[in-house]
């Protein structure tokens, strides 16, 4: 009988290497661009401006896939903490790290995030 918290992991494969390599590039190259968008807007300007976009990104799939959410008062109050704590907050202040210090930096820092989570 298995344990209840016990998981069952294969070894992972190439195309697991690599779609994790992909991530990080993905995550690491976005932050290079946001070093040029510095040169022309505010650390909170632009993640207002990315936080804006995804949520119009997940709305327009959302209705693409016919699912509805469910926007009582405490929905509202829960997905705006969420929000700001899981994005406009650590954006804003990647964004301000970045005035301090090169964009090469901050992409190898991010980029190895997904390392980290793994």
């Amino acid at each position: 009988m298995q344990e209840l918290n016990e998981t069952s992991l294969r070894k992972p494969l190439l195309r697991d290497h690599l779609r994790l390599l992909i991530a990080a590039a993905i995550w690491g190259s976005s932050f290079l661009l946001n070093a040029v968008a510095l040169a022309d807007f505010s650390p909170v300007a632009i993640a207002t401006y990315r936080v804006l976009l995804a949520a119009v990104v997940i709305c327009l799939v959302c209705r693409s896939m016919k699912l509805s959410v469910k926007l009582d008062r405490r929905s509202v109050i829960l997905l705006a903490v969420i929000g700001v704590l899981n994005s406009a907050v650590p954006f804003t202040l990647i964004g301000w790290g970045q005035l301090r210090i090169d964009s090469a930096t901050t992409a190898i820092l991010l980029a190895s995030s997904p390392f980290f989570t793994l």
